[in-house]
């Protein structure tokens, strides 16, 4: 398994992409102009400079999704509201091996610093705006 960020320059939109080497991965692999940073945290900023990228980019919304809510969801959050960023976390993009645990981080902490969306709603958002 691979796993990799990336930011696509001009739109400035954050990806995160879990690359699995199977038949659709090419559908996940990187474009050319894409900036890769690797992953190999539990929490995307640890040990890169992903952070550095960000800036460098003028991205200052992340939009979260991935596995495990109360691991890289969790840690990633954490230190991203710290560090002053727009969050949104598509809750129906995330699972946790323990249901009950994704539904409490989704209802009681995660709206604190962040907005909680499903895909179809942040898709909307951005279809109004």
């Amino acid at each position: 398994m691979s796993r990799s960020f990336s930011t696509k320059r001009g739109n400035a939109q954050l990806c995160a992409a879990w690359v699995v080497r199977t038949a659709q991965a090419d559908l996940l692999q990187p474009v050319h102009d894409e900036i890769v940073v690797d992953k190999n945290r539990f929490c995307v900023f640890s040990g890169n400079d992903l952070k550095e990228v960000l800036r460098s980019e003028g991205i200052k919304h992340l939009v979260m999704a991935g596995v495990a809510t109360s691991g890289v969801i969790l840690s990633t959050f954490t230190l991203a509201a710290d560090e002053d960023y727009t969050i949104t976390i598509l809750s129906d993009a995330c699972a946790d091996p323990k249901a009950s645990l994704h539904e409490e981080l989704m209802t009681n902490l995660f709206p604190r610093s962040a907005r909680v969306l499903t895909v179809d709603q942040l898709i909307a958002s951005l279809a109004v705006g």
